[in-house]
């Protein structure tokens, strides 16, 4: 689904120290790529172990990542069938 920049009325926008409205239309859509979210306080998580949910969040963006590889430089194997709600919110 894209993701549109609304029209601003009043202020200046910058991300990463570029002026969005500047940018071309390719430009936006780098930028785009470049901004993730951290979402903490959702119900499905509750349900999922944190393999899914990496599976699930990797499924999000246009991404060649390995989810096992980062599993491991991160050191979330332990983790890997762990629910969610179980792990720290920190």
């Amino acid at each position: 689904m894209p993701v549109t920049i609304q029209t601003t009325d009043l202020g200046n926008i910058s991300l990463f120290g570029k002026d969005v409205h500047s940018l071309s239309t390719n430009e936006r859509e780098q930028l785009k790529r470049q901004i993730t979210v951290v979402l903490q306080p959702t119900q499905f998580h509750k349900t999922m172990k944190v393999y899914e949910l990496m599976k699930l969040f990797h499924a999000y963006y246009d991404s060649t990542v390995n989810i096992d590889q980062v599993m491991t430089e991160f050191h979330l194997q332990p983790y890997r069938k762990v629910y969610f709600d179980k792990l720290s919110g920190g």
